[in-house]
């Protein structure tokens, strides 16, 4: 997909490959499954919005609604999830001091 192309330009995973692979085959692998319009732009466009410069009203702009509001509530799940991550590393640090002593 050409947004995605254009808005992943020049990043890399850790990898060294192109970003932009793996929301491709995320969204070429939606596509082969035979899923809606949708659900497909959804797939090219999962990390948008955390690892690009691309804004909700870009996708909106693009897509339409239903797409950024997919897009958009995988990126807040995702960080919430990370939020979460975030505390039970806390937290186990307080329980192994607890088992331990």
């Amino acid at each position: 997909m050409a947004f995605a192309a254009r808005v992943h330009e020049g990043q890399t995973r850790r990898s060294g490959r192109p970003y932009v692979e793996h929301p491709t085959a995320v969204g070429e692998t939606l596509e082969k499954l035979g899923l809606g319009e949708t659900t497909v732009a959804t797939g090219y466009l999962h990390d948008m919005l955390e690892d690009t410069d691309a804004s909700y009203n870009d996708l909106d702009g693009e897509f339409g609604a239903d797409a950024t509001a997919v897009v958009s509530l995988r990126t807040a799940s995702k960080e919430r999830l990370k939020s979460v991550k975030k505390r039970l590393n806390r937290n186990s640090v307080v329980l192994r001091t607890e088992v331990l002593d």
